[in-house]
């Protein structure tokens, strides 16, 4: 009889990573010998044995592989939670970093953004700054510009005063201080006011006396601001008589007014100015109208030299004109036209002795 030995056989599996080798084993000694014989049963009780040999072999090297099995089972599924572990340490690891960044992202722009605003307000707080430094300096300005007027307008003012000071006079008459320029100089030095002059030369108008100081005539020229033209005409009529030699007044009593030395005309007349009147100088009664006045000696006397010397007068106006040569036709300085040898009127004596000379 045959025995039909099944040889081992290695199947091979992964898991994991992990080999695992196992031997068939057979079901049952009828699978390894098929004999009903004493030699054969000798050689089944052998084999038996042989396969109890074999299959606890078999067993010891099937739990040696189950432990090895299960040792690497273990060993993979302590890594692959060492593994998951590790992951999540990892993942734990990558989150925190990432809150870590997040967080110091968040810091960051916190920070930039705090220092955005902490630049926003500095630069607020330097133009609020420099703005008050602007309104500061200013009013300074300002208040230096102030003070500055203030004292032009002082130093303005004293230096006004100054000047008033030293422009101020008193009056003669009633010691009142004022400037020079509304004021008169009177010619001995004293000052004096408009009114204390006028009513000087009043008063002395009408008491037909001269206005003095300081027993000093003062003239009429200092008149012109204070006093009516008027005044100052009749004035100096007053003084002009009072001054002149000989003064002639009008021969008409009802006018009887002083005929100045400008209104003389002739060797003896006089014209008054408000009446027209013709008065002699010397007598001071009505003009002789060119005859001469008996009361001028001097006339007198000059009638007797030009009866001696041949003189002849004017018909009209009664100068005496002397002739040295030329003809008999004399014209006078009045514009009258006389004969030089019979004294009259030319126009008269022409068909009798004109063209003659002797």
């Amino acid at each position: 009889m045959g025995v039909v030995h099944d040889d081992a056989y290695t199947t091979e599996a992964s898991k994991c990573g992990t080999r695992r080798t196992a031997t068939a084993l057979p079901q049952s000694a009828d699978g390894l010998l098929h004999t009903s014989t004493p030699a054969a049963s000798a050689a089944s009780i052998r084999i038996s044995a042989d396969y109890l040999v074999v299959l606890e072999d078999a067993i010891r090297l099937s739990q040696t592989e189950e432990d090895i099995w299960a040792s690497g089972t273990l060993s993979i599924a302590q890594q692959a939670r060492e593994t998951k572990a590790e992951a999540r340490r990892q993942a734990a690891d990558e989150a925190r970093q990432h809150t870590i960044r997040n967080q110091r992202e968040q810091q960051l722009a916190l920070a930039r953004r705090d220092g955005e605003r902490r630049a926003r307000v500095a630069e607020r707080e330097e133009t609020h700054r420099q703005e008050h430094e602007r309104i500061c300096r200013d009013q300074e300005r300002a208040e230096q510009l102030r003070r500055d007027a203030e004292e032009a307008q002082r130093q303005a003012a004293e230096e006004a005063e100054r000047r008033r000071r030293e422009r101020l006079r008193p009056c003669v008459v009633c010691m009142d201080g004022s400037d020079f320029a509304v004021l008169t100089e009177l010619p001995c030095g004293h000052w004096s006011c408009g009114s204390c002059l006028r009513d000087g030369f009043e008063a002395s108008f009408a008491t037909r006396s001269r206005f003095q100081c300081c027993q000093q005539h003062v003239p009429t020229t200092s008149l012109a601001p204070v006093l009516p033209r008027d005044f100052i005409a009749r004035y100096e009529l007053m003084v002009l008589e009072q001054t002149t030699l000989n003064p002639t007044y009008c021969a008409n009593a009802v006018c009887a007014a002083f005929i100045p030395p400008a209104h003389y005309h002739g060797p003896d007349a006089a014209r008054c100015g408000n009446c027209n009147t013709e008065t002699c100088r010397h007598c001071r009664t009505a003009s002789h109208a060119g005859r001469g006045c008996t009361a001028d000696t001097a006339t007198q006397q000059v009638r007797a030299l030009a009866a001696v010397v041949g003189w002849k007068t004017c018909p009209a106006c009664g100068t005496m004109v002397e002739r040295r040569d030329g003809c008999l036709h004399m014209s006078c300085r009045c514009g009258a036209e006389f004969c030089y040898r019979c004294g009259g009127y030319w126009r008269d004596c022409s068909s009798r002795c004109g063209g003659q000379y002797f």
